[in-house]
């Protein structure tokens, strides 16, 4: 008898006919072992375990308590509210224009970083980027980078 992959194909679907495993679609069969596992009568326990897991999973990561926050201020509401929540933290006002503010102060121990708060089209602030003051060399950037890798 030959010997190699038709031969082990070819034992791994005659042993797919056998009573203790519900037929699957020929896509399905494709798909490997994983598929094996589902559709074998003998682990219908694994089964519910697995899906189990998975939906656990699923819901612990959609599970956020309450909103992101920087430097304290939660990143919720409007562009006026944020600002001003910043600006009680040492921020100050540099430029403000079609729902984009610009803001300068210190940030993780950098002097004169840029913030820049930007509010979606419905009126909430959807995001808060830092700008770090500019490097000529490659030796302080990435001493900048090794402290902010440490925080």
């Amino acid at each position: 008898m030959r010997s190699g992959k038709f031969t082990r194909q070819r034992e791994w679907f005659r042993n797919l006919s056998s009573p203790e495993v519900v037929p699957a679609p020929l896509s399905r069969i494709r798909n490997g072992i994983f598929t094996l596992i589902l559709y074998n009568k003998k682990h219908k326990k694994m089964k519910k375990l697995i899906l189990t897991l998975m939906l656990l999973a699923g819901l612990t990561t959609m599970a956020q308590t309450g909103h992101m926050t920087f430097k304290g201020v939660p990143i919720d509401g409007n562009l006026n509210t944020v600002v001003s929540k910043l600006k009680q933290k040492g921020f100050t006002m540099v430029h403000s224009e079609n729902g984009v503010a610009m803001m300068t102060g210190d940030f993780a121990s950098f002097k004169n970083c840029t913030v820049v708060v930007s509010e979606h089209e419905t009126g909430v602030v959807n995001r808060v980027s830092v700008m770090f003051p500019d490097k000529y060399t490659w030796v302080s950037l990435y001493n900048d980078y090794s402290k902010l890798k440490i925080c």
